[in-house]
């Protein structure tokens, strides 16, 4: 991060004075714990507003002339081996609300940060208990359609009451069965984790070229003429396109060569090809 003088630190803080950075310092911490104590944790989310916090946090801090004093941290022992649900749902509500707890304690920004990151890190492994080996077809659960935690408690009581109680038994249940729609949920929410980490390591290995230049695009796709159809459609007429089809005949190799613009650009179509069931970016 470059350096900052004390009138763009003002800006950012909208004070003109120390006990106005200090106010609105501690207005903006606040308000940055109470968002990420209430709202469902994702790396990309989540690094967002951390990142945006650790500007102002930047600012603050050149105004005081002071830094940021390193604390302690709690880290919270996180082992979700038991294959019984109830077990496993009671459990990570405890570490959700402890986390919680001491993120709204929190008094640094390194301590913000670290709890953060242990509220994703939780919400992965629980997820992980739920996951799905496939996904239903035209799936609209939304992942931020958390259910309400007492309808969850409910569903699991009728689910023990038919003599079931761990993961591998939710296969047996009936899709609008509310603990399949939440292995639904939580199965997207780790496929959407997973999603957003492939394209920021995209996004930093492309930030080290220099743009507009020529990219060469390359996807595997299921030999499939409506398939085929959309990933070809996402390119224009002047671009260098190939394909060729797999000796078995099930796939197509397409491997395209654009002028892009930048980044973003980039990412957009891959983010889009993704969208295309079946289809493999390389």
């Amino acid at each position: 991060m470059s350096k900052m003088d004390v009138i763009e630190a003002k800006n950012i803080l909208n004070a003109t004075n120390v006990d106005e950075a200090i106010d609105s310092y501690e207005n903006e911490r606040f308000t940055l714990k109470q968002f990420l104590t209430s709202n469902l944790p994702t790396t990309k989310l989540f690094s967002s507003k951390l990142k945006k916090f650790a500007r102002i946090k930047k600012a603050y801090e050149t105004i005081l002339e002071t830094k940021e004093s390193s604390v302690d941290v709690q880290k919270l022992t996180i082992d979700y081996s038991s294959e019984n649900i109830k077990e496993t749902v009671s459990l990570f509500q405890e570490n959700d609300s402890q986390l919680k707890l001491w993120l709204m304690s929190a008094r640094t920004s390194n301590e913000i940060s670290f709890y953060a990151l242990q509220l994703i890190e939780n919400y992965s492994l629980f997820a992980e208990k739920w996951q799905l080996d496939e996904l239903p077809q035209n799936c609209k659960i939304k992942i931020s359609a958390v259910p309400d935690p007492m309808d969850l408690i409910a569903a699991i009581r009728q689910f023990n009451e038919e003599g079931k109680s761990t993961f591998t038994e939710i296969k047996s249940l009936p899709e609008d069965n509310l603990l399949v729609q939440e292995a639904i949920r939580l199965s997207l929410w780790l496929k959407f984790e997973k999603m957003s980490e492939t394209y920021s390591k995209l996004e930093e290995q492309l930030a080290l070229q220099e743009w507009p230049d020529v990219f060469l695009f390359k996807f595997i796709v299921p030999n499939d003429d409506e398939k085929l159809a959309k990933v070809t459609a996402l390119f224009d007429d002047t671009s260098d396109m190939k394909l060729h089809h797999s000796k078995t005949g099930k796939y197509v190799s397409v491997s395209v060569k654009e002028m892009m613009l930048d980044v973003k650009s980039i990412v957009d179509k891959y983010k889009k090809a993704a969208e295309i069931k079946g289809v493999i970016a390389l």
